[in-house]
């Protein structure tokens, strides 16, 4: 190898050396060109020191450049450490590649439309590598001993000494603050938080079915979910993040809050324009909710974070400018994901008849009362609902792409490949989620993938499970995972049991965000995601008509 690069730059050498000589009698020809100009004769013109200076540092710039340019293409397509790995070439030379994707919203697509052309493992970058397999998922964010975030993340600090769980790169720092948020996000809290929840999928229902009759068979106006769930969504996070509701779903005043989450996730950057006007937004609730010193123990998750127990490390709690930086983190993940995750599982309910009436019959013959869906066992046992939610979140993850990792020491395997120092790592959740060695049929909605049969004990359930990473994984996985499956299972449950649905009637697919032709976007009953680091969706657009329910707390009597 190294013979080979002294032999590539010796030929680059005598190359540049070539253009020169080339580059002169041109440079004397433009210098005589310039002389009718100014009167000169072309001899003196050409022998005239400044212009000759001039022409020389020219071509002497266009010849640098060159081979510089010729040098870093030649390097890192043939002599580059990662030059084994297939990829495109564009991709292999610079990350404009995955800046264009990036740019058009398609990088999700474009890696599982490259792991389908190369293998499992793809060149993605100049110093960079996507897996597409499920040990790679355990490699990468589970056992990362010596994997780190990288700087990547820097882009999401609020600001330039202030940052949230998400964005901490040093690990130590992160445990630090990772153990005092779980405390806030743990089982025992989330029960004492399920009332706010359930008052707030109530809420979301009567929205929903407003001018809807059970008795006249009437059906209420279309609903543009990819809103109505971002408003529920918005609406549960603050209210239990701060003990103050934005109230989305009742008024538009503060539906402006939703366009601030969604220019912030497009930019991949919290600190960008908008997104220092939503950062504002925040610090000024926070700053109100401190003003109130309403820290008891069970009023929502600032207080627990406020109340939370000293870090067994060192005896440290929350600063002020912490709790800002978690409150923004808690905000966008706690809002756009779980809005994803429901317009997504609504979107293929409404399109499947078969599994529409399945999940219809669970629902409503576990409850016979809208009072009895609460977290508990009974909800736990719909397994067809929690496979409908997992479903719909593997075929659209609420972050598509790569949650990219950087290799900190050599000798590091990931899937028996050798990764080098320095490469940055990661895999896709849309490509390992449509992997059709994990998942057969990868485009099919199917929710009974993931419920494992009496007369079987593994029908491909454990690998489905193994490659699922819609929350990520390991250390550094989503601490608010179970407050999100809270979130979705109640307001699933209640929407399938008080109402029916169907798509609107005029709307017999839903418009793809990007061309019909493109790779990815010609499904035309998929769920279709636009990747900005969290999934930007448009609809399902859908129509609720209430049911006729034998109880007090029927749709049709809260609505009227």
């Amino acid at each position: 190898m190294t013979k080979l690069a002294y032999t590539v730059l010796t030929a680059l050498a005598t190359f540049s050396c070539g253009i020169l000589s080339k580059l002169l009698p041109s440079l004397v020809t433009l210098s005589k060109g310039m002389s009718n100009l100014f009167n000169l004769s072309y001899v003196d013109c050409a022998l005239d020191p400044d212009h000759l200076a001039t022409g020389l540092r020219i071509g002497l710039i266009i010849a640098c450049f060159s081979q510089y340019c010729t040098c870093v293409i030649v390097h890192r397509i043939f002599l580059h450490p990662l030059s084994r790995y297939p990829g495109p070439e564009l991709a292999k030379i610079s990350s404009l590649y995955s800046i264009y994707h990036a740019w058009r919203g398609d990088r999700h697509l474009d890696l599982l439309r490259l792991h389908g052309k190369y293998g499992s493992v793809v060149r993605y970058g100049p110093n960079s590598l996507s897996f597409n397999s499920p040990h790679a998922v355990s490699a990468i964010y589970t056992h990362d001993k010596n994997i780190a975030k990288t700087s990547f993340y820097n882009f999401f600090d609020v600001n330039k000494t202030t940052k949230h769980t998400q964005s901490i790169i040093d690990k130590h720092s992160h445990g630090r603050r990772r153990r005092i948020l779980s405390q806030a996000l743990s089982e025992k809290v989330l029960r004492g938080m399920e009332v706010k929840i359930i008052c707030h999928v109530q809420k979301l229902c009567n929205a929903l079915g407003h001018g809807s009759s059970a008795t006249s068979n009437v059906w209420s106006d279309t609903k543009d979910m990819s809103l109505w769930t971002l408003y529920y969504a918005i609406d549960t996070i603050t209210d239990l993040c701060f003990g103050y509701c934005a109230s989305t779903i009742d008024s538009p005043i503060n539906r402006d809050i939703a366009k601030l989450i969604e220019t912030s996730s497009q930019k991949a950057l919290i600190a960008s324009l908008c997104g220092k006007s939503f950062i504002i937004h925040n610090q000024k609730i926070l700053a109100q909710r401190l003003k109130s010193e309403i820290h008891t123990a069970d009023s929502d998750i600032l207080s627990h974070l406020i109340n939370a127990k000293q870090d067994r490390d060192n005896g440290s709690l929350f600063s002020s400018s912490e709790l800002w930086a978690e409150s923004n983190l808690l905000m966008i993940a706690g809002s756009e994901t779980i809005s994803v995750a429901l317009s997504a599982t609504l979107f293929y309910i409404v399109h499947n008849d078969d599994i529409h009436q399945v999940l219809n019959a669970e629902v409503r013959t576990t409850f016979s009362a809208t009072n009895q869906i609460r977290l508990g066992q009974r909800l736990e046992s719909c397994e067809y609902l929690r496979a409908c939610i997992n479903e719909a979140m593997r075929l659209a993850p609420p972050v598509p792409g790569i949650l990219p990792r950087e290799v900190e020491c050599d000798g590091v395997y990931i899937d028996g490949f050798p990764v080098p120092k320095g490469t940055e790592v990661g895999v896709s959740a849309y490509a390992i989620h449509h992997n059709a060695s994990c998942y057969p049929e990868p485009f099919l909605y199917n929710p009974t993938r993931w419920i494992r049969s009496k007369d079987s004990q593994s029908d491909g359930i454990d690998l489905a499970h193994f490659a699922f990473c819609p929350f990520s994984a390991g250390t550094r996985g989503c601490l608010g995972k179970s407050l999100a499956y809270a979130e979705l299972s109640l307001a699933l449950a209640r929407i399938v049991f008080v109402y029916d649905m169907r798509v609107e009637p005029i709307q017999f697919r839903v418009q793809s965000p990007a061309g019909e032709r493109d790779f990815g976007r010609h499904k035309t009953m998929e769920y279709k995601l636009r990747d900005a680091y969290i999934g930007m969706k448009c609809g399902p657009n859908i129509q609720f008509k209430s049911r006729m329910i034998d109880d007090n707390d029927s749709v049709d009597q809260q609505l009227h």
